[in-house]
């Protein structure tokens, strides 16, 4: 695997294959290859954020590639450094996930890559000691009450072949089979496997070191570098636990953080144009280990057996029991109750309500007498990175919309000529295929901006016709000074509600009063005047705020718009940062840090240090009202400090 620039890869770790057998779709319905790239392999620095499985096997493969072609070259391999949050390897998902493999089950764009992702790892079994990362042959079955009336699950159509009826007798041992059920078998050797998830992150942690590749634990990426005028990264800063920020060398970053991704790219990146389309708040599952019923070390020669219960367990739950070697099994596929990501990975823990429903279930289907419990252990519950379009990701990001420099991000922003201009510009650059999959990301804002333009093009073009034939060259694009005379001609604004201030008319900048979201002891949130606070604070807060629009003339202008009218702007799905700032409008989540719209500071506000604020509406009078930090990064901080409002950087 070759990679420069920024790369983002993430996956669903699901009940039928490892996520980096999966990463193989990005933002689309169709897999573009990713050509070589002979630049890193010049000894450039890659860093990679996340030790999960996908961070793991990325830093191997791309380790090996370093590897082999300084043998061929005579060069030093490049650096490759892996940097997690967690004091461990794998504190995720990627340690406690079913571990299936498979080389079914893909949809139609993806299914090449699929087999090729299984083969590899068959490959990488033999070559090694299987027993090392508990790789074996696996069966999978599917269980169908004979009143059932819905649609099995596994569908029919999900394993390598339709479903073939089989008799109770071929169920595991350790299943107390009904009389009532029907069994099918949807897949066994040679197209689906298993391992143990937590072994094979250790085997690839160990490979990984044995090539060289560097581990910084306890530490987080908190911004990136560039050279002036360079379109790549020369450095990125780490925080790491209890000491001072580090600056390493980086040239390529790739972005392996599973449901903790969208934080890091704003972070990193926050005036980007685009956002990680992930869900990870309902994408949380539950599972544990119970100690196999009567298990005796030769059941370990019959491989892995999964048995899926989706269609027999009451309610909308799913339940799959997967068996591992040393006599364990794995109960998972249960879901869990919606609760927000939290900021560490160490913080998730099991919900213990949905573990005794999912326990009082489980004991009904295995041959465990009445009156004994089950030998439960290893409770745990795992977020999964679920993309909004339900494909995995795996991308290199277009250095334009990054956001890195001060034409990228400027030019997705004030102008609305500009603004719709720099978008064709990038778009332009990229294949037809790239261009519908960028177009499809882009908020709507700028989609209609870039749309108008194009009109405004075509008119221009008209105008020589209609001029008795004078000649006018064919342009693709509206360039300066033609651009100043389109928005003289056409004064009104963008992708802005009707009844919106046109970009002619004169503007001046309106003294909103300021207020803050402010907490009654009873719970209700009321905005209570900024002069409430200390006075420093209070200052410190507006300075910060003036700071992100008095900067560009472009951005005075928005803001003196949204002043002139504010009656317009009290129903916005956008903070007044994002209002100015365009191309800080994105689709998909902006509370990675958590918290809700109004009510907490956005992701753009945050990563950028302005305090996140609103127009609203007070006794008849129009103020802007500054909205504290999310809870997660308060820390302590009371009401009356900068630091519950703003992140003191």
């Amino acid at each position: 695997m070759h990679l420069t620039s920024c790369f983002l890869l993430l996956a669903l770790w699901r009940p039928r294959t490892l996520a980096f057998s999966t990463t193989d779709l990005i933002w689309s319905n169709v897999q573009q290859s990713l050509g070589p790239q002979s630049d890193v392999l010049k000894s450039d620095e890659t860093i990679i954020l996340g030790a999960g499985v996908i961070g793991l096997a990325t830093a191997y493969q791309l380790a090996l590639a370093h590897r082999e072609a300084a043998n061929a070259t005579s060069r030093p391999p490049g650096k490759i450094i892996v940097v997690e949050r967690a004091a461990h390897i794998s504190p995720a998902a990627s340690g406690q996930a079913t571990g299936g493999l498979g080389d079914f089950g893909f949809a139609s764009g993806v299914a090449d890559l699929g087999a090729l992702s299984y083969r590899l790892f068959q490959e990488l079994a033999l070559a090694n000691v299987m027993e090392e990362f508990g790789f074996s042959e696996s069966t999978i079955y599917r269980i169908i009450p004979d009143d059932f009336t819905g649609t099995p699950q596994p569908s029919d159509t999900w394993g390598p072949s339709p479903p073939v009826e089989q008799p109770l007798s071929a169920l595991p041992d350790w299943i107390r089979p009904k009389s009532d059920w029907s069994v099918q078998r949807m897949a066994g050797p040679p197209h689906a496997s298993h391992l143990d998830p937590a072994q094979f992150c250790q085997f690839l942690y160990k490979e990984c070191k044995k090539l060289g590749v560097e581990f910084i634990f306890n530490a987080n990426a908190t911004s990136v570098q560039t050279a002036q005028g360079a379109k790549h990264f020369t450095s990125i800063q780490i925080k790491q636990q209890d000491s001072d920020p580090l600056n390493i060398p980086c040239k390529s970053l790739v972005i392996a953080a599973g449901p903790w991704s969208p934080h890091v790219f704003s972070t990193l990146f926050p005036n980007a144009s685009l956002q990680l389309p992930i869900n990870s708040t309902s994408s949380a599952g539950n599972h544990f280990r119970v100690r196999t019923p009567n298990w005796k070390p030769v059941d370990d020669q019959k491989g892995s057996q999964q048995v899926f219960f989706q269609s027999e367990v009451p309610g909308k739950q799913g339940l799959d029991i997967t068996s591992f070697p040393g006599g364990e099994l794995y109960v998972g596929g249960w879901g869990a109750a919606p609760e927000e990501l939290p900021e560490l990975a160490e913080d998730v823990h099991a919900q213990l309500g949905e573990i005794e429903r999912m326990k009082a279930v489980v004991k009904g289907y295995l041959r465990v007498p009445e009156d004994e419990e089950l030998g439960v252990f290893k409770v745990g519950r795992c977020y999964r990175p679920l993309a909004e379009f339900g494909h995995p990701i795996i991308a290199k990001v277009d250095w334009e919309l990054l956001g890195m420099d001060e034409t990228s991000v400027e030019a997705l922003g004030s102008s609305e000529q500009e603004d719709a201009t720099d978008v064709l510009d990038i778009l332009e650059k990229m294949p037809e295929q790239d261009q519908l999959r960028i177009l499809e990301l882009l908020p709507k804002e700028n989609a209609v901006a870039a749309l108008q333009a194009l009109l405004r093009e075509r008119n221009k073009l008209r105008e020589p016709e209609q001029n008795q034939g004078q000649e006018h060259p064919p342009q693709s694009r509206l360039r300066e000074p033609e651009r100043n005379q389109v928005q003289e001609q056409n004064p009104q604004p963008v992708a802005e509600p009707e009844g919106d201030v046109t970009a002619g008319a004169e503007i001046q900048l309106v003294d909103l009063d300021t207020y803050i979201r402010f907490r009654n002891e009873d719970g209700g949130a009321v905005p209570r005047d900024v002069h409430d606070l200390p006075q420093p604070v209070q200052t410190a807060l507006e300075d910060r705020f003036k700071a992100m629009w008095d900067c560009k003339e472009g951005r005075v202008k928005e803001y003196g718009r949204i002043t002139s009218k504010p009656e317009l702007y009290t129903d916005k799905e956008y903070c007044i940062r994002n209002l100015i700032i365009r191309g800080s409008r994105v689709r998909g989540t902006m509370f990675g840090h958590g918290g809700k719209h109004k009510k907490s500071a956005c992701d753009k506000c945050i990563n950028s240090g302005h305090p996140c604020a609103h127009v609203i509406k007070v006794n008849d009078e129009f103020g802007k009202l500054f909205v504290p930090l999310p809870r997660a990064l308060r820390k302590g901080q009371s009401w009356d400090e900068l630091g519950y409002w703003v992140v003191e950087k």
